[in-house]
Order: C-alpha cells, then sequence, then structure tokens
C-alpha cells in the first residue's frame, strides 16, 4: 500500500494507463493543499499570486490546466 495525492496518482494514470495498479480514496491524511514557498515577509508577491490564482479559477483556466495535465479536473475541493 502507497499513500500518493490525487495529482500524483492521475498524472501516473495518464502516462501509464495499462497498469494493474487501483486507488482507494482514503481520509488517513485529513485534507491537503499546495501552496508556492515565498519569502514570508513579502506580502505585496503572495497578494499578486493569490489574485492570479483567483482570476485563473474564475475564468476555468485552472480548472482545464488541471484536466490537461491531471486528466481530471482537482479544482474542486
Amino acid at each position: 500500500m502507497v499513500l500518493n495525492s490525487q495529482d500524483s496518482w492521475t498524472a501516473y494514470k495518464k502516462v501509464h494507463p495499462e497498469t494493474n495498479l487501483q486507488a482507494t480514496v482514503t481520509n488517513a491524511l485529513g485534507q491537503t493543499t499546495a501552496a508556492p514557498m515565498l519569502n514570508k515577509h513579502n506580502n505585496q508577491l503572495a497578494k499578486k499570486i493569490s489574485q492570479a490564482q483567483r482570476k485563473l479559477e474564475k475564468d476555468g483556466t485552472m480548472k482545464q490546466l488541471s484536466e490537461k495535465y491531471f486528466g481530471a479536473d482537482l479544482t474542486k475541493k
């Protein structure tokens, strides 16, 4: 048994569609998220990144990128 995030699994499955491995959803680790690493004192950059992310979510770009690179919409919570 191996624990992986959904994005890791869908990326693997996209590259290896013939795999005999199977995924089982679990909440053993709780909900996880990803975030860019920034200097904690650079609030201006963090704000710009958040604004850009909201814009990409609103216009559907984040969903399209998720489906393109992971084969699934991972933008939903």
